[in-house]
């Protein structure tokens, strides 16, 4: 194992006059694409609470207006899961 002291690190990054550009390009690059990356992420984050919140509204005034109708789907919907658990 090759252990080097940080003046040692230094005097070898001086010799080498200091890190290379390029590394420095593909730091810059990484960088930019992850910033890209977290921006898309927390526009489509947005776009699924709006449309999420919307989806809500929308279930919670049909519920009102129709409440016999919401209490017959959910009855049918559980006979339906009861006879396919019923089956196995």
């Amino acid at each position: 194992m090759n252990s080097m002291t940080p003046e040692a690190v230094t005097a070898s990054i001086d010799k080498s006059n200091g890190p290379s550009h390029g590394s420095f390009a593909i730091g810059e690059q990484i960088k930019g694409g992850m910033q890209r990356t977290r921006a898309r992420a927390d526009a489509l984050q947005a776009g699924a609470m709006r449309k999420a919140r919307e989806a809500t509204a929308y279930t919670d005034e049909a519920i009102h207006h129709h409440p016999y109708r919401a209490i017959g789907i959910a009855a049918t919907a559980a006979l339906v899961v009861g006879f396919l658990a019923a089956r196995r």
